[in-house]
Formats: C-alpha cells, structure tokens, sequence
C-alpha cells in the first residue's frame, strides 16, 4: 500500500517547466500538462521528459472557479523542484517548500511556451 505525505489530485493544467543547470543558468523551457498534483510534488507528461534529477522551475496556471479569495479566475503559480522518476513521456517531480502564488492578471508576458 502506498503511502503520500498529502493529498494527491487528478488536475490536468498547463505548465512550463525549466531545467536549471548546476550553475543556476536556465536551459529552456518545455510545455507540460500534470497528470496528478498535490502540495509535495505532481507527475507532468511531455513527449520527452527531463533526465533524472534535474533541477527545475515551474510554472503552472490554476483555474480559481472554486477559490474565490483571489481576485480574476486564474492564478500564477511558481515552483521550483527536482525530478524524482522518470518513465516513458512523463517524470514525478519533488517541490521544494517554498512557492509563489499570484493572480495571473498580475503576470501578462506569461504564456506557455512550445517545446525549443
């Protein structure tokens, strides 16, 4: 039996994730879609997934339809974290502890970005 530290959810959102390098330069973007999410981690699916291990950043859009304390109807979020498996278009990714969450009205430059 599996056992989860928090609770996981089936939520399918767009993300850009970035690899960072060990210098912390950023290498570039690719566009994701999570396929499970809770508040430790989320699995996200590409045609090709990042190496294991991996430092990243991301960037996930989050409908707000049910949370009505933030202002528009959606909101940015950032994260950082690494990859933790990888299997076939798809890796599960630990987030670090600390994040950022914004109204995405605040934030109009970002758009999901083409794999390249």
């Amino acid at each position: 039996m599996e056992k989860r530290k928090s609770a996981r959810f089936s939520l399918n959102l767009s993300a850009r994730v970035t690899l960072i390098q060990e210098t912390g330069d950023q290498e570039a973007s690719h566009a994701f879609q999570t396929r499970n999410i809770s508040s430790t981690g989320g699995y996200f699916q590409n045609e090709k997934a990042l190496p294991l291990s991996s430092l990243v950043e991301i960037d996930l859009v989050l409908p707000l339809d049910q949370l009505k304390e933030l202002s528009g109807n959606r909101a940015w979020i950032k994260l950082s974290g690494q990859v933790v498996r990888v299997e076939g278009n798809g890796m599960g990714v630990s987030f670090d502890e600390e994040y950022e969450i914004v109204p995405l009205d605040l934030r109009p430059d970002w758009t999901i970005v083409p794999d390249g």
